[in-house]
């Protein structure tokens, strides 16, 4: 069982993945989150290669966005 006194705040489908394994509890915040930019930044050189396009195709289909 996990204790601690700490508080954090993650995506609901991130803590729902983990909550159960680690066994937390998870608590709704009583007001809406703003809405944010999630943006993947890397050197030009890299846009070629194929490990790093593999990386950031994986990275967006985590976070559900287009890289």
């Amino acid at each position: 069982m996990a204790t601690s006194d700490l508080l954090g705040s993650i995506p609901v489908h991130f803590a729902r993945l983990v909550a159960e394994r680690l066994e937390l509890d998870i608590f709704m915040p009583p007001m809406e989150s703003p809405a944010m930019d999630v943006t993947m930044y890397w050197h030009r050189r890299l846009d070629r290669d194929a490990g790093n396009a593999w990386l950031r195709e994986q990275l967006a289909a985590v976070a559900s966005f287009d890289p």
